[in-house]
């Protein structure tokens, strides 16, 4: 009876369960249909930050909520598109056919292939094929339900043609930002007019591509890259053309805010289509493996759970975290240079394609960090010290460039008995005295001239920004049982 009492209880919770959820449901339909929006306004609003003088309505909250990501129904469904897509599907289609059984090993750096086959000379795939198309030709469309009401759609144009805002994505956390564009670009001008920038008189985008191009005919003509990397990493050779990088900021809602400033802001430098962002993946390859061999080194969160499990601590142990202060702005770009290449040069690792010379692959690394030009404010800047956020080799840069640091400074203490670090957050477990402790982070800020760290004390609970909330009384019970 008991066993039968059991099941029942968790029937009924379940269905108690089941049915909240559908009120829940029931009660976001209601607010969604209703005429009146202040309630689902006012549900969405905690997700705006509004840093201009400009009354949001609710309508216009309840649109924008949605994310800059989301996509409008089209008003009028096209079949020419339709009929593309389906082109792009049957080419997928039969070249997996006919190369299921040759050899799958390509080259990571290769043009993207154009080649269309028009049979796969499998009669069923064919007839497959044929069927479907026959299907889409005869389709009667029919006009989509839209996902956006009418003023919602007329909230999002009237804010898309007001040229005195800008709107983006927060920084770290969810929602979206709206500001005027006068403090954006204040915050972006005060940004430039520190000594890591200078100003240049016109765009070298073009410059910079001409030199890319001759490095890599250069690799190319002593055969240290095959001609499919060579057209690859080409920045002529593209199908779209050569784009300005340019900078935007993010605002930093979870901080709060300076001094004569409305936020603070990330800058990130938007390097797609650039004419070094092919050269920078390519560097990547060579380089991730090489900082993932790092002592120090974290993948994710669940690779720093399991590198702290699998150890025994004494009691009475410090947690500390310590985040790196403006890490990739503050990294100097000839030491990030030598420390790769003199990592890359001793490297065993073997990868699918040739490893260039350390002087050819030096001079990739130059072009990248030291012609990183921008726009901002139709203005023309360089970059003359640190890494760019957003070029693909900077992550990997910046944790070569810190390590021999830290060996450094592991090696002046023997209180540390685990160092670990996911880009600019490190994690440190230590044996010893607060003060102690103190004193260690004192001299690391004293052994670099630009490097910088911050750093969070705790013998209870520590905030890890990028892996969890550890506890030491949890951690100590957990690892003495």
């Amino acid at each position: 009876m008991a066993k039968r009492r059991f099941k029942r209880s968790q029937t009924t919770k379940k269905s108690n369960k089941t049915l909240s959820i559908i009120n829940h449901r029931d009660y976001v339909k209601k607010l969604k249909t209703s005429t009146d929006h202040s309630e689902l306004a006012n549900t969405y609003r905690p997700l705006i930050s509004n840093y201009t003088n400009i009354t949001l309505s609710d309508v216009q909250i309840i649109a924008l909520a949605k994310g800059l990501k989301y996509i409008p129904t089209p008003k009028h469904p096209h079949r020419s598109q339709l009929v593309e897509d389906f082109d792009n599907f049957a080419r997928k289609m039969r070249v997996s056919y006919i190369m299921h059984d040759k050899d799958k090993k390509l080259a990571p750096f290769r043009p993207k292939s154009k080649w269309v086959p028009l049979d796969s000379e499998n009669n069923k795939l064919e007839e497959y094929l044929e069927q479907t198309k026959n299907e889409i030709c005869h389709l009667r469309f029919t006009r989509q339900k839209p996902n956006l009401t009418g003023k919602e759609r007329n909230a999002l144009n009237e804010l898309s043609k007001n040229h005195d805002i800008v709107i983006k994505k927060p920084d770290k956390t969810r929602g979206i930002c709206i500001m005027s564009s006068f403090e954006y670009r204040k915050v972006g001008l005060q940004h430039l007019s520190s000594h890591h920038y200078e100003k240049i008189p016109y765009d070298k985008t073009h410059e910079t591509a001409q030199h890319v191009y001759n490095s890599l005919v250069d690799m190319y003509n002593s055969k240290y890259i095959s001609e499919d990397t060579c057209d690859f990493l080409d920045p002529f050779n593209s199908e779209s053309d050569i784009r300005t990088n340019y900078m935007y900021f993010l605002p930093k809602v979870h901080k709060p805010p300076p001094e004569n400033l409305p936020f603070h802001a990330r800058p990130i430098i938007s390097g797609t289509n650039g004419p070094t962002s092919k050269i920078s993946t390519f560097c990547d390859y060579f380089l991730k493996p090489i900082a993932s061999q790092q002592s120090t080194y974290v993948k994710d969160t669940t690779d720093i759970i399991n590198k702290i499990e699998a150890i025994k601590y004494p009691p009475n142990i410090l947690l500390a975290t310590i985040d790196v202060t403006a890490m990739y702005c503050n990294i100097i770009q000839s030491e990030a240079i030598d420390i790769a290449c003199n990592e890359y040069e001793n490297s065993k690792l073997i990868y699918n394609i040739n490893k260039p010379p350390t002087e050819h692959f030096r001079k990739l690394l130059s072009l990248i960090l030291e012609h990183n030009t921008f726009c901002f404010d139709d203005n023309f800047y360089r970059q003359k010290i640190g890494l760019a956020m957003g070029s693909p080799v900077s992550p990997t840069l910046a944790n070569l460039a810190l390590h021999p640091l830290e060996l450094q400074f592991l090696n002046t203490t023997n209180n540390i008995l685990n160092y670990w670090r996911y880009l600019d957050d490190c994690l440190i477990i230590y044996q010893g005295t607060e003060e102690e402790l103190k004193t260690d982070i004192k001299y690391l800020n004293s052994m670099h001239p630009t490097i910088k760290f911050t750093a969070t004390i705790s013998n209870t609970q520590c905030r890890l920004p990028r892996y969890n909330y550890l506890q030491r009384k949890q951690i100590q019970r957990k690892w003495h049982t």
